[in-house]
């Protein structure tokens, strides 16, 4: 078979160190007597050699060392003795191969042992406290041990690898470990669910496809599986060592260190490979390390957990027992060939029960007789409010609305033939009061209960947003000056404005008041809220894995404030108008400050040339304030507007950046948020070029309100983030986010709309020609 067909069977492995140094390692007890003596509590304070070669191949398998020194302790019981026992061992050049022949699955047909120089030699070996018998014995074990070492290993240890590896009987997978059955079964575990649903979403997870599914009631089963050819190699010094770190961290920033190395090897990116990598669990260092790596297609790695006696709460909080309440077993390799064979027989159940020694040695450390398996509390959701406190608040208003009702009854109210019109008046204010607390009642809803919630796997709710909530985390996140921009705009001004409302209408009788049409100019920041949201959505969504789940209660807040909007318009521009043949004497005044100084001919053009429009000030200001509206505002709708950068794991499964334009982000928000953003976003703006005219549309323009929560939000992303995942999360998923190009000259528009809305306060449409005619056409300007 031709060694390219061979490649894509078998597990190839080259692996080079130089320099190690390793301290402390552990190994499980022998269990039988070794020469009528029983060992125990085996560890080595120091294993070291200086350079090292593995080399497993389709046709060939070498290993190559040198100055290897190896210093172990023991305990060692022999007959009535009971002591301690050290010994040290020591390897000069030593080099091993093996050739072999392969069949079609690169299982080892034929195995010779080509060369074998192992250049062993026990240093010492003795006991404390000194038994004369037992120093004797162990004198004379050391001698017959260096005389027979180099015979056996080469004629017996080699041979039977050689055996092995010809023989293609794989040992068939352990049962379940019989452990207590606890309260809940595995396959109920929310958090279970939730990876078997992440697990199934990701895509090719560095080269490997990963699976989970229960197996019994106490057991499930992870499975790697491999399904194109792999092919990694790592060549560079790196420093390799026990982090300096002693927190809980340590063990999280080794999978860490090792993950973002494996994105380097498997990318070929050397940016991804830290200059240190910390291993908490390698009680040692290495100077260097290189290997190459080819894993075959079809290959598959497969490891089973049990959890004994496993209990759940309803705030996601799982516990089993400290002692032994998480087992691993049948840890295998499978179509791996000769190389997974070797692995599931000899040492996948070594590991398997390794890992569960180190993990019930943890659990036990902690002192308790349960352990809580590591995951974040249900996040707790409220869906409505108190239903006594919907009564309550229902018949208040009402009882608010006949009481301002019948009070405005008071005022004169008249046609212009002096007839009294009670009917629209009745009318008129039952539709305000009304729509006035409807509005009240909604924004108190929405900011009781909960408007969005993060979603994990389809099955993990892990935070939830609602107004007063929103305000608090972005507080306790670090992010105060945005925290109360939506505080005071989202969460207490709509209330004011609403009450304004009927002061000056109901109650004053003074609709155009220049205090209720700033109140309601600025009632629209109560969009920051929405638009915040929509930006820190980007920043936590990774699509079919981790989702924003937008509630009804947040659509209610949305509907609200557009209500509270419309509201303002028909206070401001309809209620009590002259137009409607109704005369207020109380607020004729205020009408008539407020009116524009407007004259008929301003919007009559005999000729519809445009040498004739353009000859016009008033509507060259308005072709100029329509271009550049243009200009500026629909370039961050076509083209990428903001960038979203995630670091940490997180680009292992999305992608690294991810750039929006404001019509996919409005749209990653649901439809009404779309639609919201497009209206004050976008065309608003847009008619702003007719104003005054359109004077109506200023409490609707958001441009500003949009900018305002870019910047305030999108600077301060990832604060936000780490405090929604919890402390210690960046290095496993952060979100930074920034401004591109089409955004600046984006800011120039809220500019210009609140230059020329201040300038046209004071006598309404005046101000306005005249700068129009001094930007245009260079005249004067007083």
């Amino acid at each position: 078979m031709n060694v390219f067909s061979l490649v894509q069977k078998c597990v190839i492995l080259v692996l080079s160190l130089q320099d190690v140094a390793l301290n402390f390692l552990t190994f499980p007890d022998p269990g039988d007597g070794m020469f009528m003596a029983q060992v125990y509590n085996i560890s080595c304070p120091r294993v070291q050699w200086g350079n090292s070669n593995v080399s497993v191949e389709p046709f060939a398998w070498s290993l190559s060392a040198a100055s290897l020194e190896v210093e172990c302790f023991s305990g060692i019981t022999f007959f009535n003795y009971s002591g301690n026992l050290s010994f040290t061992m020591t390897v000069e050049d030593s080099v091993v191969t093996l050739t072999k022949e392969c069949d079609t699955e690169c299982r080892t047909t034929d195995c010779r042992r080509e060369v074998c120089h192992i250049a062993a030699r026990v240093k010492s070996l003795q006991v404390n406290p000194p038994s004369l018998l037992l120093d004797r014995a162990l004198n004379t074990a050391q001698d017959y041990v260096n005389a027979k070492l180099q015979t056996y290993l080469c004629d017996v240890a080699a041979t039977a690898l050689s055996k092995d590896l010809i023989n293609t009987t794989t040992v068939p997978p352990r049962p379940p470990p019989s452990v207590v059955y606890g309260p809940v079964d595995v396959a109920d575990m929310p958090t279970l669910k939730a990876v078997q649903s992440l697990a199934a979403a990701l895509p090719l997870l560095l080269g490997m496809h990963i699976e989970v599914g229960v197996v019994s009631n106490t057991t499930f089963q992870v499975q790697f599986s491999f399904p194109q050819l792999l092919e990694s190699a790592f060549d560079t010094g790196i420093n390799v060592g026990p982090s300096t770190d002693s927190s809980d961290e340590g063990s999280f920033e080794t999978f860490v260190s090792f993950v973002n190395a494996l994105r380097g090897v498997l990318s070929k990116n050397q940016r991804y490979i830290p200059d240190t990598m910390h291993w908490a669990f390698l009680p040692g260092t290495i100077r260097a390390l290189s290997f190459t790596g080819v894993i075959p297609e079809g290959a598959v790695l497969s490891v089973d957990m049990t959890l004994s006696n496993l209990s759940c709460g309803d705030n996601y909080i799982c516990s089993v027992n400290a002692d032994r309440g998480v087992l691993f077993s049948n840890l295998r390799m499978d179509h791996g060939g000769d190389v997974g064979q070797l692995f599931t027989n000899y040492l996948g159940d070594f590991l398997a029960d390794t890992l569960t020694e180190k993990v019930s040695a943890y659990t036990r450390s902690l002192g308790k007789e349960r352990f809580d398996l590591p995951m974040r509390e249900r996040a707790v959701s409220v869906n409505a409010p108190p239903m006594v406190c919907v009564i309550l608040y229902v018949l208040l208003s009402s009882m608010g609305t006949v009481y301002f009702v019948r009070r405005s009854t008071r005022t004169t109210i008249a046609t212009v033939d002096g007839d009294p019109s009670v009917v629209r008046l009745l009318l008129e204010d039952t539709v305000l009061c009304v729509g006035v607390f409807v509005c009240i009642g909604g924004f108190l809803w929405s900011n009781c209960t909960t408007g969005a919630s993060v979603i994990v796997g389809g099955e993990l709710q892990v935070y939830t947003f609602s107004l007063l909530g929103t305000a608090r985390d972005l507080w306790s996140a670090g992010l105060i000056p945005l925290s109360i921009c939506v505080f005071v705009f989202s969460g207490v001004y709509p209330y004011f404005k609403l009450m304004s409302i009927l002061l000056f209408t109901v109650v004053l009788q003074r609709p155009h008041s220049r205090v209720l049409h700033v109140i309601d100019l600025v009632g629209k920041f109560s969009l920051i809220d929405t638009f915040v949201m929509v930006i820190l959505v980007s920043g936590l969504t990774i699509v079919d894995m981790v989702e924003v789940n937008i509630l009804p209660s947040f659509y209610l807040f949305i509907v609200s404030t557009l209500g509270s909007l419309l509201l303002g318009n028909y206070a401001t521009l309809c209620w009590r108008r002259r137009e409607f043949g109704l005369n207020n004497e109380d607020s004729a005044h205020d009408a008539l400050l407020s009116a524009p100084e407007e004259s008929p001919e301003d919007d009559r053009v005999t000729s519809w040339s445009w040498n004739t429009i353009w000859s016009s000030p008033k509507y060259k200001g308005r072709i100029v304030l329509l271009v550049f509206s243009c200009l500026v505002l629909l370039p961050p709708w076509l083209f990428p507007t903001l960038l979203y950068r995630f670091g940490g794991l997180a680009p292992l499964i999305t992608k690294e950046t991810n750039r929006l334009n404001l019509f996919y982000l409005s749209l990653s928000s649901g439809t009404v948020c779309f639609w919201v953003m497009v209206v004050s976003v976008l065309v608003i703006p847009l008619l702003f070029a007719w104003f005054p005219k359109n004077s109506f549309f200023i409490s609707w323009y958001a441009c500003d309100v949009f900018a305002l929560a870019c910047v305030a939000s999108l600077l301060q992303l990832n604060q936000f983030v780490q405090f929604v995942l919890g402390g210690g999360a960046d290095d496993f998923y952060n979100a930074h986010a920034s401004l591109l190009w089409p955004m600046f000259p984006f800011l120039l528009h809220p500019v210009v709309f609140w230059v020329l809305v201040l300038n046209s306060l004071p006598t309404g449409e005046t101000r306005l020609t005249k700068f129009i005619n001094h930007w245009v056409n260079r005249e004067p300007y007083a």
